[in-house]
This record gives C-alpha cells, structure tokens and sequence, in this order.
C-alpha cells in the first residue's frame, strides 16, 4: 500500500478508514508485530470536561471506539490535551477526574500508549502554587496510571531536584515508542509550562532523546485565531521572572521550541468558539517543520447527522476526535476529525498538512 501524493494543502480530508486496515498486530504493549506498518495513527482527544459535568458515557464511547480500531487503524499513541475533569460540575473535582479515568481505563488496559495532560479545570481550588493534588491522586491521573507501562519514561517531578509540591504528580511526563525503526518522543507539559519545567523538557530533547522525534502535547499553545497564545492571568501563574515563570505559547516558541530540532507536532486545545479548529506551520532553527494544531468542540454536539452549538445541559457532546495519519515510507502526514462512538466524519478537517512530516 503506497501514500496517495494527492495530499495538498487545498484537499478536503475524506475518512478512509475502511481502506487503511493494518497489516501488522498490536501487542498488549501497543507496538505492532510482524509486517512493518507502512501508516500509523495518533488520535488526540481534548476539553471533554463539559461531557463529564453531565455523563461520562461520550468518554467511555471514545475509548472503546478507539480499542475497537486500534488494530485496523494501527494507532499507536492517544492523548488527551487537557480539562479532562470539571470543578464546577456535579461533585468534586476529584470524583469527575476519578470516573474520567474510569471512562479511558480501556485504552490503557489494550495496551495503546495514552498520555493525559492538566488542563486550566483540573487545578484543585482555593491555592496559588498550581495545585493539582486530585489530578495526581492513585484513582486519576497520577504515577500509579502509568504504572508498569514499558513505553512510560518519566516525570518532571521525579527527575528533577524541585519538583515542586507534589513530587509523585505527572502534570509534565514523556513516553518513548520506536515505530518501524523511527524514535519518538511524546511530550506532555503543564499548561503555560514553567520555565523550570522546560529546562527540563530541553535537556530531555537535546540530551536524552536527541535522535528522536517529538510531539508535544500540551492544553494551551496556538489560540483557535491560528497565532500562538500571548498571556498569562491565571491565579498562581507566576508571571515574575525566575524558575517559575509560566510561558504562554509565543514565549515557549521564541525561547524552547524553535531550538528543538526533532520537534514535529504541538497539538492543543482550551479556547472555545469558532473556529473551531486552525494550524500553524513554522520552521524551526534546524530547518525542521512543526506543525502546530489547535482544536476544540467543547461547545458543540451532534444530532441527526449534523453539528450545532449548544451549551444547554445534557446536551454537551465534545467527542470529536482528531487523528493523524502519518505515512512512514513518504514522510508525509494527513489529518481526520472523527465523531466517535457512531464513528461517522466530523466537520471536513482543515486543509492538508504540509507534504513534509519532518
């Protein structure tokens, strides 16, 4: 099976999902076995906390759609950018966050590789040193979800000298795959990542892992306009100079990202309204494409086969999914937006990547 050379920045993306079966298995493990994949899939989830203030039955829906396709689609990887819990919904903020993981429990117990990253909503209340003590709990999202997985690499907060209040917590955490023959690195940071976290991240990338590709997922970087965010004003954001300054997504660009010479994709989500989707192509100082991605559908449902605004309640249905299809052979990558659990094809996605993965 070849990469189709039609994919240009102008084509509308079609699902071809029935035509892209994998030739290879999946490990509980999550990595394939036998042939050597020619595409592979990443699927991203993001803002899904408006579902969970009224059901966790649209998460659990994306989960088993995903590990009922984890092998015809050959997806290696899935994360969640963020605001994956809600503490203005039903209960605490920890009993949201405790049945979001109960909602993508399946796709980590398939062996898929999942990241989740902390998003403005998932911060505990009521402090001014980035609390995120419920985020981090045994029944959420802390060390022990990432417990026994050969594919987890590390924390921040375990690597480091100041990790700050909670030492055991994955706000800032990184997963390594090598996928035919090819090394990567999946990044995820802290919303408006200290400048102490990305001296970390840096050391990661350049030290650690520097014959790796990486994508990076965070929940704030390019805003829903297609620019990179500017500003910070969320309590405990420390905007004073020193280890604890928190970038917004021009500064981490300006000072980190453009360095890294094996970045390839920085996919985001938390602004709302439309659009509803943009990307921003940059050239780092190595010469190498990144491909920035922002998309959001907190805000919007589907009915009767079409997508409308709607913040009523019980109504909410963020469960867009994005997927990236990457070509191996031709380097090449291709987006889709997915409507799980029906599966059906979301909104067109914006126009094709650049032919260039790298």
């Amino acid at each position: 099976m070849t990469c189709e050379k039609a994919w240009t920045r102008r084509s509308v993306l079609k699902s071809t999902a029935a035509a892209l079966a994998a030739t290879a298995g999946f490990s509980r493990a999550g990595t394939a076995e036998g042939a050597t994949p020619e595409r592979v899939r990443f699927v991203f989830l993001t803002d899904t906390h408006l579902d969970m203030k009224c059901s966790k039955a649209n998460l659990s829906g994306i989960a088993h759609w995903i590990t009922e396709r984890a092998r015809e689609l050959n997806i290696r990887f899935v994360a969640h950018q963020g605001d994956v819990g809600d503490r203005r919904g039903t209960g605490s903020i920890g009993e949201m966050l405790k049945a979001s993981r109960e909602a993508l429990q399946p796709v980590m117990d398939a062996g898929i590789p999942l990241s989740v990253a902390i998003g403005n909503h998932d911060y505990d209340q009521g402090s001014d040193t980035r609390p995120c003590e419920a985020f981090n709990h045994a029944d959420a999202f802390g060390r022990a979800f990432y417990n026994g997985q050969p594919w987890f690499g590390g924390t921040f907060q375990a690597e480091t000298a100041d990790p700050g209040p909670d030492p055991g917590g994955t706000a800032n955490h990184y997963l390594t795959q090598r996928i035919a023959g090819r090394r990567f690195l999946f990044l995820t940071l802290e919303l408006f990542a200290r400048d102490k976290v990305m001296a970390w991240a840096d050391q990661l990338v350049k030290e650690r892992f520097p014959d790796h590709e990486v994508i990076v997922t965070t929940h704030a970087y390019l805003h829903r306009q297609g620019h990179l965010c500017t500003g910070v004003s969320y309590d405990g954001f420390s905007r004073e100079p020193g280890p604890e300054y928190s970038n917004d997504g021009q500064e981490l660009w300006n000072k980190f990202f453009k360095t890294w010479p094996g970045l390839r994709l920085i996919s985001s989500g938390h602004f709302i309204d439309e659009p509803r989707q943009n990307y921003l192509e940059q050239i780092g100082e190595a010469g190498n494409m990144v491909h920035s991605h922002f998309w959001n559908y907190q805000n919007w449902g589907y009915r009767d086969g079409r997508l409308f605004n709607t913040r009523r309640e019980g109504e909410y249905q963020a469960a867009m999914v994005k997927m990236f299809e990457l070509c191996l052979a031709a380097n090449e990558v291709r987006i889709e937006n997915r409507i799980p659990p029906a599966g059906v094809e979301g909104e067109p996605a914006v126009p094709a990547y650049h032919a260039n993965w790298g």
